[in-house]
């Protein structure tokens, strides 16, 4: 008689702990996914916020290039932010000046995660404007430069000193 009650109070501890478990198995599936967007969420912060800073920094240099000319304006700003001509990217209107940037935002010669892009506009007369961004890119199955994300653009203008 002892042996049975002892096997009875057995099974029910048995399946107190099961369950408990079971519940706590189902419980952390979903903490886990909270952590993991958490973790997305921040590296995409970390992300934008470098963004800004690092168009905010260009659009400065923009516009404290004073010069006469569009090209000299152009060249003082890229000698002081970094950017070097990328005519891949040149369009009917803008040239194209711009840097790579890795995972850890470093700089890198191509092929990066994100890139600073800085459109001028060709047909400046008096006032130098365009247009600092930074994207992110992916490469799709051919290898290809895919803009994924515009994580900051900003449009900036300096009126060119008369000679």
């Amino acid at each position: 008689m002892k042996t049975e009650e002892k096997t009875r109070s057995f099974r029910g501890t048995l399946l107190e702990i099961v369950i408990v478990v079971g519940v706590f198995a189902v419980i952390s599936v979903y903490i886990l996914r909270m952590f993991l967007a958490a973790d997305f969420l921040q590296g995409e912060a970390v992300n934008t916020s470098k963004a800004a800073v690092l168009t905010e920094s260009v659009a400065e240099v923009w516009k404290g290039a004073a010069s006469t000319t569009a090209e000299d304006a152009i060249l003082t700003i890229c000698n002081k932010s970094g950017i070097v001509r990328m005519p891949d990217y040149d369009t009917d209107t803008e040239l194209a000046y711009g840097i790579y940037y890795n995972g850890k935002w470093e700089e890198v010669q191509s092929g990066g995660k994100f890139l600073l892009l800085v459109l001028f506009e060709k047909d400046t007369s008096t006032i130098l404007k365009g247009t600092v961004s930074l994207y992110g890119l992916t490469l799709d199955g051919d290898n290809n430069i895919q803009f994924e994300k515009d994580y900051c653009s900003l449009d900036t203008a300096i009126t060119l000193q008369r000679e």
